[in-house]
């Protein structure tokens, strides 16, 4: 099971956001995968849970998550307010932005075209209501996200805000110490970056066949570990 935000699909394909030439695409060549790309305008963590909640996860050797920087990234305080709004009626986030109105209450004193910023939620939040539920599902690969590139926003034209490197960092620190399986793209040169993303963030294919090598073979990893605990 792969479930993705928009970094699952391919921005550079002529069609528009496309699977083709997708990690997905490529581990469907060796794997049963099924899998939900970018199933809503703003796809976060949370997200994620609550499509697990409706799901038989045991039935898959892995559940890949690809999620967070829709949470963890700095956003304008209006964009706050639209998140909010097209969420709306959802239980779990009233319930987040309801504990978390103090925290957007005071955001940050860097600015995004002239509004202040802030993210999705605390870090208290992620430890104490976001996490406990992801370490729940023992099969769980989470992939990161690669750093930044100082100075360089690729076919990005608007820029992001300068403190996105260090809000997605922060958040997503907290989330390697606690999940067991990781795909980590921390490790990508700025040159690789410049070759494997279009704008820091979305994927060229030569990432996406990086990105599918990786989730193999931490997948592979992850289940002959199990397999080796089963036999103890």
């Amino acid at each position: 099971m792969i479930y993705a935000d928009s970094r699952g699909l391919n921005l550079t394909d002529a069609r528009g956001k496309s699977p083709f030439g997708t990690y997905v695409a490529r581990l469907e060549r060796h794997y049963h995968v099924t899998s939900a790309l970018c199933p809503e305008s703003h796809t976060t963590i949370l997200d994620f849970l609550s499509f697990a909640e409706g799901q038989d996860l045991d039935h898959y050797a892995a559940v890949v998550m690809h999620c967070g920087i829709v949470d963890f990234s700095p956003r304008p305080v209006s964009n706050i307010d639209k998140v909010r709004a097209g969420k709306h009626g959802l239980p779990q986030f009233d319930e987040l932005f309801s504990r978390n109105a103090g925290y957007h209450a005071d955001p940050t004193r860097v600015d995004y075209h002239g509004e202040p910023t802030i993210n999705l939620y605390s870090s208290d939040y992620l430890r104490s209501s976001i996490l406990p539920r992801l370490l729940d599902i023992p099969n769980l690969v989470w992939i990161d996200s690669n750093h930044f590139v100082p100075g360089w926003e690729g076919n990005y034209s608007r820029g992001r805000p300068a403190n996105i490197q260090e809000f997605v960092s922060r958040f997503e620190d907290i989330m390697v110490g606690q999940l067991p399986h990781v795909v980590d793209l921390k490790g990508w040169s700025p040159e690789e970056v410049k070759q494997r993303t279009i704008d820091n963030i979305h994927f060229t294919l030569q990432g996406f066949a990086v990105v599918a090598e990786s989730i193999a073979q931490t997948v592979t990893e992850m289940c002959a570990g199990a397999r080796a605990s089963a036999r103890r």
